[in-house]
């Protein structure tokens, strides 16, 4: 078998792996800002009007190409179904990515134990969720080509192919991929630290090179900065973040401190999705000492071996120093804490998921720092997988101490660092151990896939009670029967009773102006879509604020699976006895 049919069967088995664990999502019909991205594509954005014709300049902004899903419209129209398949298949493309990428650093094992991981991984779900994010997927995508091929390089015309890849993945996805203008000049100066050799590259003459690399790598992104202002940071990325050291330097003078432990909180969740919380509905607690001496001696010993990992060999002096650090933060978090106002931390799952946080960070420091000492090129590696791992801070600054779900689709790149992380430590442990420790190992690595396919499986299977495409067919088919058309000079106010909140929330608020619009197929106007409204209060508000006519209110209650309209009802009472005219 050749090499490209070998990599084609590893590509087929990463898009059945990623179907088997996502298959739920194929049930999910589009919500939210799906429809708000086709609507606004067509109806603002896009083709216009009146000029008839596609602007480009929609495309080279930072949400431009989530105007992919506005296309795949023209072909699908509001079948769901070739969206999600479409997003999957996308996923296992970036899965290969990364197996390629690892694998030319590392080896075949290597790239085959990330991709397999990131292919089951719950990290970032909700980018096949929201599915108009898949070109998050096609981003990274590139950018992992890009890198790999920068590392293959061997003349200036190949590092140039290369650089094509990596400036595109930026485009397709700079509001995931913010962090790559500085990442590249950086890797760029490790490149050549590793190529020069630690002594001649602290020299005066080797750094004026050094930095001449450094700002001819940054040229490309600055270039991007001043032709296409709209691409990459912008002005209220720096006001976010702003606000948000504010608000961090208000706690610290008040004394608390615990947000600072809260990035280490999110990390350990993407690693340990399920487990802690489900020992913490079992009557694990972190208080009183008593019982923490019992919750405290499993982490521990939890922790031991997952330190191990970081040495990547079984001796004596490696199980000292897995023990040694394991305790040292176990015992450092427990004080820690016990000072703070942060309760959540103070419960076992939160606590768990910081300890694991913290000795997932002091790996890739170990990792980084004797790669660095070696000067190898596994340095740049850590350096990458660091980077993408922890760029969930980027978001986190906006509102420190912001505790995520690992769900998130912010945290997609991170998803990609993870697996990429733990694919080359886990493979390093199975190339130089012994046959015991390859089965711990294996263990280990068995863990991971079913905590995450596992938390896949309960994602999905909460999101097809709220959002099935029967049920969307319902509700809306039964709006369309009672309203065949909508009125186009007033907006107009639907009333939605006893709907359960999920679903209330996933097809009925959120979008619910733009899928009218394409619904009905209505000249698009922001200012006129119908908005929808759940509490009889905020009816009786909303119609006597804007003066909104009788004839502009609809009403519907959910009884017994069944849509009832209830419009005249609902005006009845609105407008019985009123003196409005």
């Amino acid at each position: 078998m050749t090499k490209k049919h070998k990599d084609f069967l590893f590509f087929t088995i990463l898009l059945m792996t990623v179907f088997i664990v996502y298959r739920k999502s194929l049930g999910l019909a589009l919500y939210g800002d799906d429809f708000l991205v086709i609507s606004k594509f067509f109806g603002g954005y896009g083709p216009g009007k009146e000029l008839n014709y596609y602007d480009p300049r929609i495309w080279i902004s930072n949400y431009g190409f989530q105007y992919l899903t506005a296309l795949l419209y023209l072909v699908f129209g509001l079948n769901s179904l070739p969206y999600y398949i479409i997003s999957l298949t996308l996923r296992a493309l970036l899965a290969y990515s990364i197996y390629f990428y690892t694998s030319h650093i590392f080896n075949k094992k290597a790239g085959i134990l990330s991709g397999l991981l990131f292919a089951v991984s719950s990290v970032g779900a909700e980018t096949t969720d929201w599915v108009y994010n898949m070109n998050s997927y096609i981003g990274i995508f590139f950018l992992l080509i890009g890198l790999t091929l920068i590392q293959q390089a061997k003349t200036g015309r190949s590092k140039l192919k290369a650089w094509v890849f990596v400036i595109t993945g930026y485009i397709v996805v700079p509001i995931r991929l913010f962090i790559v203008p500085m990442m590249m000049p950086l890797l760029a100066a490790g490149e050549r630290y590793i190529l020069i050799g630690k002594k001649r590259f602290f020299k005066p003459d080797y750094l004026i090179k050094t930095s001449f690399i450094f700002i001819l790598t940054a040229s490309p992104f600055l270039l991007l900065r001043l032709t296409l202002p709209s691409l990459g940071w912008q002005k209220v990325n720096s006001e976010l973040i702003g606000q948000g050291i504010l608000r961090a330097q208000e706690m610290v003078s008040a004394g608390r401190y615990d947000f600072l432990a809260t990035p280490f909180t999110n990390l350990g969740r993407m690693v340990v999705p399920i487990g802690p919380t489900q020992l913490q509905e079992a009557g694990l607690k972190v208080y009183p000492l008593s019982t923490f001496l019992k919750t405290g001696l499993l982490l521990f010993l939890l922790g031991s071996v997952y330190m191990v990992f970081a040495f990547t060999g079984l001796s004596f002096k490696t199980l000292s120093l897995s023990f040694l650090i394991s305790a040292l933060f176990l015992s450092f978090l427990k004080i820690f804490i016990r000072y703070q106002g942060e309760w959540l931390l103070k419960e076992f799952s939160y606590f768990a998921w910081t300890f694991f946080g913290l000795l997932t960070t002091m790996i890739f420091a170990l990792l980084i720092l004797k790669s660095f000492i070696r000067q190898n090129k596994y340095m740049l590696f850590y350096g990458v997988s660091f980077v993408f791992t922890f760029s969930f801070l980027y978001p986190w600054l906006y509102s420190p101490g912001f505790i995520f779900s690992e769900k998130d689709r912010y945290m997609i790149l991170p998803s990609v660092g993870l697996a990429m992380f733990l694919g080359s430590l886990l493979s390093k442990m199975i190339n130089k151990s012994t046959f015991g420790v390859r089965i711990l190992t294996l263990v280990l690595f068995l863990f991971f896939v079913v905590s995450q396919a596992v938390n896949v499986q309960r994602f999905f299977k909460q999101k097809l009670i709220e959002r099935t495409p029967e049920l969307n067919g319902i509700i809306f088919d039964s709006i369309m029967a009672a309203v065949p058309e909508l009125p186009k000079d007033y907006r107009s106010v639907f009333y939605f009773e006893d709907f359960s909140p999920g679903v209330s929330e996933s097809l009925l608020r959120f979008g619910f102006g733009y899928h009218m619009q394409l619904f009905y197929n209505f000249p698009f106007n922001e200012e006129l879509h119908p908005v929808s409204l759940f509490t009889y209060e905020a009816l009786e508000d909303r119609v006597t604020n804007e003066d909104i006519p009788e004839d502009y209110v609809f009403a519907f209650r959910w009884k017994d699976g069944e849509i009832l309209d209830i419009t005249k009802t609902i005006r009845r009472k609105l407008f019985e006895g009123s003196t409005r005219i």
